[in-house]
């Protein structure tokens, strides 16, 4: 019986490490998306993320033969899409300085490091100079 190689099996368990701390980073966005309601804009990004993993997933699999690391490069593919459809979201409403579409004083942030638990951790990531 033949197994997976000990390389692919590596590769994998590191992009989805890897894919895992990507998709934790929008979690922040995502909770204040929900928080402020904005119900729409996140199944709009879900959506999105969901289909390319799918489309990523089937071509590495059937096009470029990659076997187990296929799966761990679509899961990439949607942690990314997420990070990325959620940085883009805030950074539009950010930019528009204090018109946040929350009423609701509890959700209203101006600027990435609001979303951090406390200062000094990850966020200098998100300072902007």
């Amino acid at each position: 019986r033949k197994g997976i190689p000990l390389n692919e099996y590596t590769s994998s368990i590191w992009i989805v490490g890897l894919s895992i701390i990507i998709e934790l980073l929008s979690e922040p966005m995502f909770v204040l998306a929900q928080g402020q309601l904005q119900y729409s804009s996140r199944s709009l990004f879900e959506a999105v993320a969901v289909i390319l993993k799918c489309l990523f997933t089937v071509f590495a699999a059937v096009f470029l033969k990659m076997h187990l690391t296929a799966f761990a490069v679509g899961y990439a593919a949607y942690s990314l899409s997420l990070l990325l459809s959620y940085s883009w979201l805030f950074k539009r409403q950010f930019s528009r300085g204090n018109e946040n579409v929350s009423r609701n004083e509890l959700w209203s942030v101006n600027s990435f490091v609001d979303l951090c638990p406390s200062k000094g951790t990850i966020c200098f990531l998100f300072a902007t100079s």
